[in-house]
């Protein structure tokens, strides 16, 4: 079964409780993993594609004080513009589905720790949050792209292992 990622940058102003979106973006949680009924996209016609999961990480800041500011930063999984073919959808596609939100998750804590160890100054915490949100962007965009390069969408099945391996210890470590 080919499988495709596609990795969609969101950038809110808002939390996700206040976003006009409620119940399309799923945050990554370790108790919860995404079911093919969360693919509510439009299909791709005309493809070999069997999914595409549409990924990202999501950051709000928020003003606690003139020199204070808290933030926060998700993983997200869009369910409007992720989708499967129905007929190709099975447990081992979902895993490697799974595994580019877990991708996403890893490079949220990345950019959540280096958030938490610098300091920004007013007025211009939001270039300096929007570039360091960048340099993560990238290096996920990276990431994601190496893991469907070397597991050919999943169909390598002993590289699909050794990266069911790596994003386990990496979720454990962050």
């Amino acid at each position: 079964m080919i499988k495709i990622r596609l990795v969609l940058c969101y950038i809110l102003l808002t939390s996700f409780q206040e976003s006009s979106e409620v119940g399309t973006f799923i945050k990554w949680s370790k108790e919860s993993k995404i079911k093919w009924e969360d693919f509510q996209g439009k299909s791709i016609e005309n493809t070999s594609l069997a999914a595409a999961s549409v990924t990202g990480i999501m950051y709000s800041v928020f003003s606690a004080s003139f020199e204070r500011y808290v933030y926060e930063v998700n993983a997200s999984f869009n369910k409007k513009y992720s989708w499967a073919w129905q007929e190709k959808s099975d447990a081992y596609g979902l895993a490697h589905e799974q595994g580019h939100f877990d991708i996403a998750e890893i490079y949220t804590r990345k950019f959540r720790k280096e958030l938490s160890q610098n300091r920004y100054t007013y007025p211009q915490i939001e270039d300096q949050i929007f570039m360091l949100y960048n340099k993560y962007l990238d290096s996920l965009n990276l990431q994601q792209d190496t893991y469907d390069t070397e597991t050919l969408n999943s169909m390598n099945v002993e590289k699909q292992k050794l990266w069911n391996e790596k994003i386990k210890t990496d979720l454990k470590s962050l």
